[in-house]
């Protein structure tokens, strides 16, 4: 897998790996992990650059929906192993930052972060 792994790559990929059959929108996925799309959409694209995950428009038009057609993502099934792989090196390369403000994630002293 080659996508340069964060706290936010990790949360959304942990929705997939969670749940393998479901297919997500991005609406959903703004209200569930409650950060903003200027964060989500990004993690999104490089997650399907990467052949993460795949997309497909609903097929019900606009009109009849009352909105527009939502892009629904899903885990590639091809994928997930690596998908699961990537999120345990994550959880083991970081921990839980000391108490204080503006700090969720530190690094383990020597620890590298790899990917592109």
């Amino acid at each position: 897998m080659n996508i340069r792994m964060t706290a936010n790559v990790a949360r959304v990929l942990r929705v997939f790996v969670d749940e393998p059959e479901a297919q997500h929108h991005g609406a959903e996925l703004l209200k569930r992990l409650r950060i903003s799309s200027g964060t989500l959409y990004p993690v999104l694209a490089r997650l399907t650059g990467a052949g993460l995950l795949t997309v497909e428009t609903e097929e019900a038009s606009p009109s009849e929906l009352g909105r527009p057609a939502r892009r629904l993502y899903t885990i590639d099934p091809g994928q997930l192993g690596a998908a699961r792989i990537a999120l345990a090196e994550f959880s083991s390369q970081v921990t839980p930052a000391p108490s204080g403000p503006g700090r969720v994630w530190g690094r383990k002293p020597g620890s590298a972060m790899g990917g592109a």
